[in-house]
């Protein structure tokens, strides 16, 4: 902690510091929460696909020209 005699100046450095502080154990648990849903995506793209190559709906054939 820093310390300066100016109680203006101390008053700025101790909200500095607690700001410090507080974004730190956030930007913890942010990180956490990354993981957390890394892993989610993880198990997901892990389990075998179920969409099938063939489009689902074929284009419509054109009409022959008169």
């Amino acid at each position: 902690m820093l310390n300066h005699p100016d109680t203006a100046v101390q008053y700025i450095l101790t909200t500095l510091e607690n700001q410090r502080d507080n974004l730190m154990l956030e930007n913890g648990n942010l990180s956490a929460r990354v993981k957390d849903l890394e892993s989610q995506i993880g198990s997901v793209s892990d389990a075998p696909s179920e969409t099938s190559t063939e489009p689902s709906e074929a284009p419509p054939e054109e009409l022959p020209v008169n």
